[in-house]
């Protein structure tokens, strides 16, 4: 504390210095009031004597003495006494305003060492002479690690040697500094002070200390930030938001003005008067794509100089260009000196900075829209933005323009492709699917005749349909002059082989070929191939007499209806393959069918005919044998096996022959077939089996075909009943009607689950639904696990095919 007290004496030395020569004074004139009053006495003595010496008289040595006397007391109170007492006033309030002042210093000490803001004091040099708790706390250093330092040690890095020169110029031109500084603490961590710098001068204005308050600021600061980036982000939003006001108002009035007019003139005036408002750069150009030549359709500079590209250009030439076509990336060129994409121009080197956007419609890049100006830069990215957006709007435009003439015949190609579209869905007929196609064909093109080719396996051209005047289609398909080569043929080998549409007209090429020879009288032609699973299978054309009568739009159109019907033509063509396919199938499983029952009908008859006999035969022999050698006991009986053994192989085979083929239904047919087998069931089986036949007349027969099937039916369907329904009794019933027969075969079973036995193909099920189905019939199958199974069968029948035998 002493220490503390000796240093704020320090920085008030002034009045200290003012109140000690006060006391020095005072000395000084005691020591002058001693020396005047001895000499004072010594004179008076000496004039005493020299009064009483001296030839005088005593009284006037008296009056002399006293008269020096009393002027010296005199001048010794005017100038000394007097003095001395003001000196000791002085002195009084000196000593009483050095305690106030000491006080005020303890004060003051006791305020610095309690404030709550770190205060450090340097000399005029810069080196600290004292600092209080709060900056030991915010720095993290002791008070003698910062004593007799520079406040350098402090210093993050953070500021510039700038920064300090402007702070120190400040204060030692006598002036307070306030502001921010980032120091580093001794642990190494970074903190913000507000920090207020304030200079000490002297009675003489002369700069003797400093006095800096240093307030931590950091956390207060790390908000700050925090909310003004905030600030930032909201102004940045709000900036955003402001330019997509003025972006959006700009494209509404734009697209406004675009779609004031449908004329195409006008409608690219407004492109070019929009993009430089929009825009405002130097030069705004519309170009119009066709194929890999690029046409400048409108152009506008403001200083008024003619586009070098006003002819056109290839794409080849901006290789950028290329790219947009192909892919519809719009090309942003901030300095063409700088970037290899550019491609200098002669007339154009005034060119810096340009965008560029593609014209689109629908997928397909039309056209580009370019942004020009002759500062390096001026096209920025908000710029480029906006230039892309608006070209979107200008090719809507522009489409909307071009579309404006001949919307009316659009609208007529759309209900007509419609009407189209409904009646070819509607058919699978291939010679109406044809025919619906040329009706339509003729609504959008205008021709005299028309005519559908199919390629056929041998690569000959056969007209398949044709309509109108058409000299090729004239003759009738049977007709060999209706089949035509395609090879040697120049407009038959472009539609067929290079799959590609061709409009031509006379003189025709001079090929000789049959089907230009029918194309004689006509001058006009249009083929387009019928593309399918991108094969060509076939060709549309159209003939007309006039001469270049045809336009592309015409090649357009039939091209659009071509393509619509090929999925028609496809399916029917598909339809009619399968219906070929399905009466092939049914005639080879008729054929199958009516070999396999030959087959068995071969097996019986060799059965019945030919083992049967052998066994006959053999049974008599041994019979004989028998009756002859009845004298030997043994040898009868062994005979009598033999008989037996014979007979039952005898009953087999009749089993056999009657399983394979039944002669009853050869020789009898199908009721007396299907009685016999119900019969042998009953013989041979527990189960009790019933036969009635309804609608037949006596010795009545039905196709040979039909009983097959049916016979066969009853056959598997008993068998059935007997190896797994364990029922105690089935019927059958035989109903013949007017133009069909149905077949019932019923049972008290066990029952099954007919959707799982058809997936296993168990039961034979499989095997009689095919049967059925070859005859055009249906099988239907009725079961339930404990309640039996019921069986129906159904087949068409023609009642001349009843035959009475």
């Amino acid at each position: 504390m002493n220490a503390d007290l000796h240093r704020a004496r320090s920085l008030t030395g002034t009045r200290g210095t003012s109140a000690y020569s006060w006391s020095a004074g005072h000395s000084i004139w005691r020591t002058i009031f001693i020396i005047v009053s001895t000499i004072f006495l010594v004179e008076l003595i000496v004039m005493f004597a020299l009064a009483w010496v001296a030839p005088v008289r005593p009284v006037h040595a008296l009056l002399d003495a006293s008269l020096v006397a009393g002027l010296s007391f005199v001048l010794l109170n005017h100038f000394v006494l007097q003095p001395l007492e003001r000196s000791n006033l002085r002195l009084e309030a000196e000593v009483v305003q050095r305690q106030k002042i000491t006080e005020e210093l303890r004060i003051q000490t006791a305020a610095l060492q309690a404030a709550a803001h770190g205060v450090m004091i340097t000399d005029r040099s810069g080196n600290i002479v004292f600092v209080n708790p709060a900056f030991v706390s915010l720095t993290g250093y002791a008070a003698d690690e910062a004593l007799g330092q520079s406040p350098s040690f402090l210093n993050s890095g953070r500021h510039d040697a700038a920064f300090y020169a402007g702070l120190w110029n400040r204060v030692l031109a006598g002036e307070v500094w306030h502001g921010e500084i980032v120091n580093r603490r001794k642990d190494g961590t970074l903190y913000t002070e507000e920090q207020t710098i304030t200079p000490i001068k002297d009675r003489d204005g002369q700069i003797t200390h400093f006095v800096a308050i240093m307030a931590d600021c950091t956390e207060r600061k790390l908000h700050e930030n925090q909310l003004a980036h905030q600030n930032q982000q909201l102004r940045s939003l709000s900036e955003k938001e402001r330019r997509q006001r003025q972006f959006a108002e700009a494209l509404a009035s734009a697209a406004r003005a675009l779609n004031s007019s449908l004329v195409l003139d006008k409608v690219l005036d407004h492109i070019l008067d929009q993009a430089l408002s929009i825009v405002p750069c130097r030069a705004v150009v519309v170009m119009q794509l066709r194929g890999d030549q690029v046409d400048v359709v409108r152009h506008r500079d403001r200083a008024g100089v003619s586009n070098a590209l006003v002819n056109g250009f290839h794409l080849d030439q901006f290789p950028g260009l290329r790219t947009m076509a192909e892919h519809g990336d719009p090309i942003l060129i901030a300095d063409t000196e700088f970037d290899p994409r550019w491609t200098d121009i002669p007339g154009l080197e005034w060119i810096r900075s340009l965008g560029v956007a593609p014209l689109i419609e629908g997928s397909r890049v039309t056209g580009f829209l370019a942004f020009v100006s002759d500062q390096a830069g001026f096209i920025d990215d908000t710029k480029f933005d906006m230039m892309v957006a608006f070209a979107a709007q200008a090719a809507m435009a522009l489409l909307n323009a071009r579309l404006f003439d001949a919307e009316l015949s659009a609208r007529h190609v759309a209900e007509t492709l419609t009407a189209a579209s409904l009646e070819l869905s509607r058919t699978l007929d291939l010679h109406a699917v044809l025919n619906a196609l040329l009706l339509h064909l003729r609504k959008l093109v205008a021709y005299d005749g028309a005519h559908v080719g199919l390629l056929g396996d041998d690569g000959r051209l056969w007209i398949a349909a044709s309509h109108g005047d058409d000299p090729v289609g004239a003759r009738e398909i049977t007709d060999d002059t209706a089949v035509f080569q395609s090879e040697g043929c120049v407009l038959l080998h472009t539609v067929l082989r290079e799959k590609q549409s061709l409009a031509g007209s006379a003189p025709w090429p001079p090929d000789r070929s049959a089907y230009v020879a029918a194309l004689a009288d006509h001058t006009g032609w249009i083929g387009v191939p019928i593309i399918i699973d991108n094969q060509v299978v076939g060709l549309c054309g159209l003939v007309k007499e006039a001469p270049h009568s045809f336009k592309s739009e015409d090649v357009r159109l039939a091209e659009v209806l071509v393509a619509q019907a090929m999925v028609s033509i496809h399916n029917a063509t598909l339809f009619q393959e399968v219906k070929t396919g399905r009466s092939q199938l049914q005639s080879l499983s008729h054929r199958l069918v009516q070999v396999q029952e030959n087959e068995r009908r071969v097996v019986a008859r060799e059965l019945h005919d030919q083992a049967g006999q052998v066994l006959l035969s053999l049974k008599m022999g041994l019979h004989r044998l028998r009756q002859e050698n009845g004298r030997l006991p043994d040898f009868g009986a062994r005979v009598t096996a033999l008989c037996d053994i014979t007979d039952s192989v005898l009953e087999d085979l009749h089993r056999l022959a009657v399983d394979l083929r039944p002669a009853t239904l050869d020789h009898l047919g199908l009721v007396a077939a299907i009685r016999d087998h119900v019969a042998t069931i009953n013989q041979q089986h527990e189960v009790h089996c019933r036969f009635e036949a309804v609608g037949f007349e006596q010795h009545a027969r039905l196709d040979s075909n039909i009983e097959t099937s049916l016979y066969r039916i009853v056959q598997e369907s008993l068998t059935n009943v007997i190896r797994h329904a364990r029922a105690s009794r089935a019927d059958v019933l035989l109903h013949l009607s007017p133009d069909t027969v149905r077949l019932i075969v019923e049972d008290d079973g066990v029952g099954f689950i007919p959707a799982a036995e058809n997936e296993t193909g168990r039961l034979g099920l499989v095997g009689m639904r095919e049967r059925c189905e070859m005859l055009e019939g249906t099988l239907e199958i009725e079961s339930a696990l404990g309640l039996g199974t019921t069986l129906v069968a159904e087949l068409p029948y023609q009642p001349t095919g009843i035959e009475s035998r």
